[in-house]
């Protein structure tokens, strides 16, 4: 693929997932390794609001390739306790990266979170496949399967459609 069209496909991933994020609280992206899930999350939510990065399996430190985002406006999570210790805000972002390979205690704030669903609060939860997130499936509102060239919105439940 050329490089162009390579831009061009996480640019469109980007601008759905944006538009997801900005109408669905709870959002469960899923993909195999490599195809952009955590590149495309953080940039399309960059700049919408205060944004916090939690991955357990790397300790805190986002390591994506292709990007090297300004951390000065993502604060890293580094610990369950600080997921936890979250202050309610007006328009947050948190990114719960690879949930296929975090640990019991950082799974269950997680939980706990989504069950809350505080206001101003949106949570995209990064796995490899939503068989890793079935307990948390019936709380999402949206399900985005990315993969290396294509993204699709899979399941999406609409909120106060007025009819």
């Amino acid at each position: 693929m050329e490089a162009l069209d390579r831009q061009m496909v996480f640019a469109v991933k980007e601008e759905i997932l944006r538009n997801v994020a900005k109408t669905h609280a709870l959002v469960l992206i899923e993909g195999w390794e490599g195809t952009g899930r955590t590149v495309t999350a953080l940039k399309a939510v960059k700049g919408m609001g205060e944004v916090y990065y939690f991955d357990q399996s790397r300790n805190g430190v986002p390591q994506v390739q292709g990007i090297s985002p300004d951390l000065d406006e993502i604060t890293v999570l580094e610990t369950s306790q600080a997921l936890r210790e979250l202050p309610p805000g007006k328009l947050q972002f948190v990114i719960f990266d690879d949930l296929n390979r975090t640990g019991d205690e950082a799974r269950a704030v997680l939980t706990e979170m989504v069950k809350e669903r505080v206001d101003g609060r949106s949570i995209l939860v990064i796995t490899l496949t939503t068989m890793n997130a079935q307990d948390l499936l019936e709380y999402m509102d949206a399900v985005v399967r990315v993969k290396q060239n294509t993204v699709e919105v899979m399941y999406s439940k609409l909120y106060n459609i007025g009819i």
